[in-house]
C-alpha cells in the first residue's frame, strides 16, 4: 500500500509512505493521485518536493529496470523539485546505482536525496531551497 498527504500547510512538500508490501501498480496509481491532488489544490504547474518514505518497505517489487523507467517519465509530468528518500536500504541504493549507470538521464531527471527520518529530509529540502527557490507558473521558466 502507498498512501500520501500534504507535508505543509502551504502545500509545498508531499510525503508518499510505503507499506511493507506495495505493487508497481500501486506507484503509477500514486502518481495518477499526485496529479488529482496538484490539480485539486489549484497547484497546477507550481513546483513542489517530495518525501519518499520507504521506511516500512519490506522488499521492491520484480522488474525494477522496466517500472523505473516508466515511473522516471511519469516524474516528468508534474514540476517536482527534489526527492528525499527516507528509509534508503543497501539494496535499494545497489538498484539505484545500476540504474544511474544504465540511465543516467532518467537518474538525473529524478533528482534524488536520501536521509534516514523525516526530520533530516526536511532540512534537506529546505537547505536546497535555499539555494534553489520554488519555480511558479509565469516566472520565466
Amino acid at each position: 500500500m502507498i498512501t500520501q498527504h500534504w507535508y505543509d500547510e502551504s502545500r509545498t512538500i508531499m510525503v508518499q509512505t510505503f507499506g511493507p508490501i506495495w505493487t508497481w501498480d500501486e506507484v503509477f496509481e500514486a502518481y495518477e493521485e499526485t496529479g488529482r491532488m496538484v490539480e485539486a489544490e489549484g497547484r497546477l504547474g507550481y513546483e513542489f518536493d517530495f518525501i519518499l518514505d520507504l521506511s516500512a518497505a519490506e522488499r521492491m517489487p520484480g522488474q525494477f529496470f522496466t517500472n523505473f523507467r516508466r515511473v522516471t517519465d511519469l516524474a516528468g509530468r508534474v514540476p517536482v523539485g527534489l526527492r528525499v528518500v527516507v528509509g534508503w536500504n543497501i539494496g535499494l541504493r545497489a538498484f539505484w546505482n545500476l540504474f544511474e549507470q544504465v540511465n543516467p538521464t532518467g537518474a538525473e531527471r529524478f533528482h534524488l536525496a536520501l536521509a534516514r527520518t523525516h526530520e533530516e529530509a526536511h532540512t534537506i529540502i529546505a537547505r536546497y531551497r535555499a539555494e534553489h527557490p520554488y519555480r511558479v507558473p509565469g516566472d520565466g521558466e
